[in-house]
């Protein structure tokens, strides 16, 4: 509006960066060209109320210097802790029409009206008469039916103006108490309005891009500092109910429920948002439906998009060699080799991409047979990729199970993190690696859930081998008499439908080993 009229706004920053500047402050930024002074309190975005000395400086110095003051009051009643917010007329020793202290307000934050855009401006008449000629020159008159509802607001029942700020008192309470938990957010306490404005720069300088990824990935809106002169910061909203401040996704409140003793932190993922652990189907479907990552179609069932990659990306596979696989793994096309040294780097950005982002954890079993089960960690971006996880593996039945639950390999699932070939020694963006002597492998920018399970099929075809196993790719059935079939193809060559037979009970249909005391099946 100021550039409109061809004006230059000067913001006042305090350089000790808070939100309230100090009077020295704002005369520095004063010139000869000044004509007005702008202030906001209670303030939005930041919600900080200024204290009544700053108010009584910034009247003296107005007009003195011949400066229009103007204040907008519009939260002036929505204000916490038993405080008030003093109007800038009662610090002028001048007259209505001498004074160069200008108030405004309206309707549509203090009764909580939103889109109810009226209004009334306390200053002198000749100001006044510019301001009404104006509005008649850019806008039509406010209709009946709002000028309508403006006056019920105003001398109808002000109780609902208290209920709203206790409310929002409450709110702001929860909602600064939640924020307390993360990490590195540093957040002044709001004195008043809908609004705090915290500062995230320990996760990211760039509010534009954090405000995108929250938005995305959490659907939580928020506006960028950087709209404000506040890069780093992000202005979060209390006005809702505290259900929806404290929860933010429906989870939330059982994400630590089924946590198992042996951390994420053993993995070197740290400084997360959240981490959810072993959710339950339920659980997931709400996550998955609300990050509006698939759809329910008709009967239950999830269907989600996996992006570019449909199938497995078998020439984006790798397997670091070192001392353990070297004499272990048949080198070539196939089994491409990976560096230790590169691998960890590469894990290493992963674990820096992961920071101040939500994760799924799944901790499963892969092997029927408890002789040779393996226990392992699935990490993932995606909820869905968790509830595959769940369905695919065998599970923890017990809470103390899930607690004491240490896995043998753990894999982490990121699709939206990428592999940089001329940095990482990827072929593409897209990677599969898998680490034995770590005990851990690392996808990254596929969404395709069937590399989790490929992966676990990969890794016990190279373990189980060494302990007498057979690992095959194959269905397989039993008898009543104990005598058990197998049924070896490749993919879509009819294993599954050979193995159903209504006089043998299935074993499985996909993978399986091949014991002393029998043949197991690998998944769930």
């Amino acid at each position: 509006m100021i550039k409109m009229v061809y004006g230059r706004p000067v913001i006042v920053t305090p350089e000790d960066g808070g939100f309230i500047p100090r009077m020295q402050e704002i005369e520095e930024a004063v010139s000869s060209y000044t004509r007005a002074i702008i202030v906001n309190s209670p303030n939005n975005p930041s919600g900080v109320v200024y204290p009544e000395s700053l108010i009584a400086s910034l009247v003296e110095f107005c007009e003195r210097k011949g400066i229009y003051l103007i204040m907008d009051d519009i939260y002036h009643k929505l204000v916490f802790d038993g405080k008030t917010a003093v109007s800038a007329y009662r610090f002028t020793q001048k007259d209505i029409e001498s004074t160069k202290v200008i108030c405004i307000n309206g309707i549509s934050k203090l009764y909580g009206m939103t889109g109810f855009r009226i209004g009334w401006v306390v200053a002198s008449k000749a100001i006044t008469d510019v301001m009404i000629n104006v509005q008649a020159q850019t806008t039509s008159c406010t209709s009946v039916l709002l000028q309508a509802a403006a006056e019920g607001a105003l001398t109808g029942l002000q109780s609902p103006v208290e209920t709203l700020r206790l409310t929002l008192e409450n709110n702001r309470n929860v909602m600064m108490q939640e924020l307390q938990s993360f990490a590195g957010i540093r957040v002044t306490v709001p004195g008043g309005t809908y609004y705090c404005l915290p500062d995230f720069r320990a996760y990211s300088n760039n509010s534009v891009e954090l405000s995108k990824m929250l938005l995305s990935r959490a659907l939580v809106v928020t506006v960028p500092g950087k709209e404000f002169g506040m890069e780093g910061h992000l202005r979060l909203s209390y006005a809702t109910t505290v259900k929806d401040v404290k929860q933010g996704s429906p989870a939330q409140g059982e994400a630590q429920a089924l946590k198992s003793d042996y951390g994420l932190d053993n993995h070197g993922l740290t400084n997360l948002r959240m981490a959810y652990w072993n959710l339950p189907t339920e659980a997931l479907y709400e996550e998955i439906t609300f990050r509006r990552e698939a759809k329910i179609a008709r009967m239950g069932p999830l269907v989600a998009d996996t992006g570019k990659h449909t199938a497995r990306a078998a020439t984006d596979k790798f397997v670091v060699r070192e001392a353990s696989t070297e004499g272990h793994v048949w080198w070539g096309e196939y089994n491409r080799p990976f560096s230790t040294e590169r691998f960890n780097d590469l894990y290493n950005r992963m674990q820096g991409f992961l920071q101040g982002r939500d994760v799924f954890v799944q901790d499963c079993y892969a092997g029927a047979d408890p002789a040779y089960r393996m226990p392992i960690r699935i990490v993932t971006e995606l909820a869905w990729h968790s509830h595959f996880a769940r369905n695919m593996f065998l599970l923890p039945e017990t809470r103390e199970e899930y607690r004491r639950h240490v896995p043998d390999f753990t894999i982490v699932c990121v699709p939206s993190f990428k592999g940089i070939p001329q940095i990482d020694g990827t072929a593409t963006n897209t990677f599969i690696v898998l680490n034995f002597a770590a005990r851990m492998c690392i996808i990254g920018n596929t969404a395709y859930a069937g590399e989790i399970k490929k992966s676990v099929f990969t890794i016990l075809n190279y373990l189980l081998p060494l302990d007498g196993i057979m690992p095959m790719h194959c269905s397989a059935n039993i008898g009543s008499g104990g005598d058990a079939a197998i049924f070896f193809g490749l993919s879509g060559t009819g294993k599954t439908t050979l193995s159903a037979d209504p006089q043998r009970r299935l074993i499985g249909d996909d993978e399986h080993g091949w014991s002393d005391e029998g043949v197991f099946n690998f998944e769930g």
